[in-house]
């Protein structure tokens, strides 16, 4: 059956302009409503009358004391024994100043005083705006700046400028990238569909996420996986093995007692460096040091991360008495899931960084020719 449709059209055929004024029109009223003096008179009368003989019949009926007293009585001596509940309130979580919640109560590094921060911002604001003067002829100074810590609120800006990101922004004809880590993830994978996408890439770029947005993290990014991380997430893992191999020897030159420890137990490097170096640290150690290592991390290069791993390792399981407390493989792996807090703070890291930068690009130069070869 069809049913025509003029009618409604016509109907409401221009509802639209009415919502589109300001206010609303006021409601009318069709003539067929009565108004409330048009009531007969005869009905009015009608209904005044069984309204007095209703209250006629509600006065003569006798009225049960006892009962409805009781039950008055009963209902208050209720009311006096329930008590009002208290709703018990959680106090809101207590979060340190990078926002995270505070787990644990560790010795953990007191906040900079904000006159040294501020100062500290200032030396940063000239230096970013002098880049090229400061990294050609005071490389030094910049090196020694990022191992004090850069100043929060110029990190992400920094990080573009260490990690050359800045210049393949000016110079690359792609300008735009969507707006979370699931696109700037899937970008990558379009950069390089011969590698894909590796689960050790969604930690780094967070990380970048959380200082700088989605378009400048997703060229440092870029930078961190084709600069400072060569090969790392490509299939087979190639390059973590050969860097795996670096750290073996460092560790064989730098504490011999862990490495004894090692090799006697079977403990590959794999089996703690890839988190460690494929992350950049930032699922193993407190965030503070954290942002530390990586400030050092793109004002360095890669070498900062086997400084850091040989400091853990030294003094995680480097003296007779942890060796003793963790004599086998999974005992040693399970430490190194949980390194001592002490250990991982950040200006002890920093202290400890008694490696000869000389030696270790020797080493890392040798490292990068067998990666080519390998890779060739």
């Amino acid at each position: 059956m069809h049913v025509s449709n003029n009618s409604s059209i016509g109907a409401y055929a221009n509802i639209s302009d009415l919502r589109m004024t300001v206010s609303c029109p006021p409601e009318t009223f069709e003539d067929t409503v009565p108004e409330y003096d048009d009531f007969p008179e005869d009905d009015i009368a009608t209904r005044n009358q069984r309204i007095s003989e209703n209250l006629e019949r509600f006065e003569q009926r006798p009225a049960s004391t006892s009962k409805s007293q009781n039950t008055v009585q009963f209902s208050f001596d209720n009311l006096e024994k329930k008590k009002p509940k208290v709703v018990e309130q959680h106090p809101h979580p207590e979060t340190d100043r990078f926002g995270f919640f505070v787990v644990e109560r560790g010795s953990a590094t007191p906040p900079l005083d904000p006159k040294v921060l501020r100062r500290r911002e200032k030396k940063w604001i000239q230096m970013l705006d002098n880049w090229r003067y400061f990294m050609d002829e005071k490389f030094e100074l910049v090196k020694t700046r990022c191992r004090k810590g850069i100043p929060p609120s110029l990190r992400g800006r920094a990080w573009k400028y260490l990690s050359g990101a800045t210049y393949q922004m000016e110079v690359s004809s792609n300008r735009f990238v969507k707006n979370d880590l699931f696109d700037l993830l899937k970008a990558w994978t379009v950069l390089h569909p011969e590698e894909g996408y590796c689960q050790g890439q969604a930690p780094i770029a967070a990380v970048l996420l959380m200082h700088m947005p989605v378009r400048d993290a997703f060229y440092c990014f870029v930078q961190i996986c084709h600069k400072y991380l060569p090969g790392y997430y490509s299939s087979g893992l190639e390059a973590v093995q050969v860097d795996g191999d670096i750290l073996q020897k460092l560790l064989r030159d730098k504490s011999k007692l862990t490495y004894r420890h090692f090799k006697m137990n079977g403990v590959d490097p794999a089996l703690y460096m890839i988190e460690w170096f494929m992350c950049v640290f930032c699922r193993t150690l407190p965030w503070p040091t954290v942002l530390r290592v990586w400030d050092m991390f793109l004002c360095e290069g890669v070498k900062i991360l086997f400084k850091v791993a040989l400091v853990l390792l030294k003094y995680g399981l480097g003296s007779p008495s942890q060796i003793k407390q963790f004599p086998d493989m999974p005992a040693i792996v399970t430490r190194l899931k949980n390194l001592p807090a002490e250990i991982t703070e950040e200006e002890f890291i920093i202290a400890e960084f008694n490696l000869n930068d000389a030696d270790m690009e020797k080493l890392h130069f040798g490292a990068m020719k067998t990666r080519q070869m390998r890779f060739d």
